[in-house]
This record gives structure tokens, C-alpha cells and sequence, in this order.
């Protein structure tokens, strides 16, 4: 007998699994665990996209990589940031810092001359003595803003040329002035006894020079991690700092 739509013989029961709905296949708690974990997985993947994970943080004495060549730190290849034309004539910033000089574009040379203006302050005296000769480093030094291969580098200075390279990301105007003051200081005190190693011990002093710096120009709360790296460190006292920075690379 030939089959027709609508034979009874062919229809499918109201209840056979080809007509369930997918709600009804699964008892209602285990439905809801099912909904919960979807709606967990979509969160999961929102979060992802929009922060990425990190690898694990560098270790504390690595922060800063040892020496290569003539710079006082590894930063990997440097690309110094083009000045827009017509450049402005570099030109002194403030007393004890008169031959110090800033080579980038006008907005580039307005920011760094507000950092310097803080340290020049502070070079004239009342101030911790390693931060003072730090800040004297700087004098003769040409400064300028630089991109690094180690994006997550701060400074570096080429000891031979007197050139100090600060990362590009400080010429941004949403990044407050100040902050590159204290890096400026670590460069500086390395620059001030560019004729030593920069071994070990030179490292933890530069640290020294470079957290007084944080605590006389910027509240503690918005210290950026070169700061906090530096109450680390200088919080171990020289000697277990010093062999931190050994086991990092830095020379005795």
C-alpha cells in the first residue's frame, strides 16, 4: 500500500525525538548548567580579546637588561624618532643644566624640557647625594626619544657619545611629564660615571638615584613600575641586591 501525507502509518509521534524541541531534550537543571556555562564561555572570550593575556613578568634584576657596547642597558635595536622640519634649534634648559640638550620636534622639546626643569631643582643641592650627582650626569647630554626592539625599556644612554634615548611612548601627551623624570635619573647617574663598568653595584646605585627621584617628584600612588622596580630592589639593601643583579647578568 502506497504511503500518502497525512496517512497515519508515516506520521512522526508528537513525542519522538525528531519533533522534540532542544529545551525539552535534557532535564531542566542539567539546561541550566548547559546556559550557565555558554553564557561563561562568552565572557571568557570577551575578556580575552579585549585583554589579551601577558606572559609571565620579566624577574626583578631583569627589568633593566645589562650593559651591550657603549650603552649602559640592552634595549635591542635602537630607531631614533624623527624630528618633524623644521627641527628647533636645541637650547639650554635651566642652570646646573646649561649644556644639556633635547633634540626632537617642538612638542617633543617642550615635554622633555619640563621633566629637566624638575631635575634642575633638585641638582642645585638639599637632596640625597647619589641623586644629585645623577642629576649632574645629565649636563653636556643630548637627550632624544627613541624606539626600542625591548618595547617594555624605558632609557638607555650610549656612555661613549653622551646620547641618552628615552622611549617614544614619553612623547605622548596623555603620559604625564614627570614620570620620565626618574628615568632620566637612572640614565644620568650612569652617564656621571660613564667611566666605570656599568657593573652590578653602579646599577643598584643608579636604583638609589632613581627611587629618590621618585620620591621627591611624584606621589607614591602613581609611580610607574620603574619606580616600584626601584623601591624593590634598593629594599633589598647592596648586598642582595647586588647579587640579584650578578645572577641577571651584570658583572661583579
Amino acid at each position: 500500500m502506497t504511503n500518502v501525507p497525512g496517512d497515519t502509518a508515516t506520521q512522526t509521534p508528537p513525542d519522538s525525538p525528531a519533533k522534540l524541541r532542544f529545551r525539552d531534550s535534557m532535564p531542566k537543571p542539567l539546561m541550566v548548567v548547559f546556559a550557565l556555562g555558554a553564557v561563561g564561555a562568552l565572557v571568557l572570550a570577551l575578556v580575552l580579546v579585549l585583554k589579551p593575556p601577558s606572559g609571565p613578568p620579566e624577574p626583578l634584576g631583569r627589568r633593566l637588561l645589562p650593559p651591550v657596547g657603549t650603552f649602559a642597558h640592552d634595549v635591542g635595536r635602537i630607531v631614533p624618532a624623527p624630528i618633524p622640519p623644521p627641527a628647533p634649534a636645541p637650547s639650554a634648559v635651566c642652570s646646573p643644566l646649561d649644556r644639556l640638550r633635547i633634540e626632537a620636534g617642538t612638542a617633543g622639546q617642550v615635554r622633555l624640557a619640563a621633566a629637566v626643569r624638575a631635575l634642575c631643582a633638585l641638582g642645585h643641592g638639599g637632596v640625597p647625594s647619589e641623586l644629585r650627582q645623577a642629576v649632574l650626569g645629565l649636563d653636556g647630554v643630548t637627550i632624544r626619544f627613541a624606539a626600542f626592539d625591548r618595547t617594555a625599556e624605558e632609557a638607555t644612554a650610549d656612555l661613549a657619545n653622551g646620547v641618552l634615548y628615552v622611549n617614544v611612548r614619553f612623547a605622548r601627551a596623555n603620559t604625564p611629564t614627570i614620570l620620565v623624570a626618574p628615568v632620566l635619573v637612572h640614565e644620568g647617574w650612569h652617564l656621571a660615571h660613564r667611566a666605570l663598568a656599568v657593573i652590578a653595584e653602579q646599577e643598584y646605585l643608579a636604583r638609589v638615584a632613581e627611587l629618590d627621584a621618585c620620591k621627591q617628584l611624584i606621589d607614591r600612588d602613581k609611580w610607574i613600575r620603574d619606580c616600584l622596580d626601584a623601591e624593590q630592589i634598593v629594599g633589598l639593601g647592596e648586598t642582595r641586591a647586588v647579587d640579584l643583579l650578578v645572577a641577571a647578568g651584570y658583572a661583579r
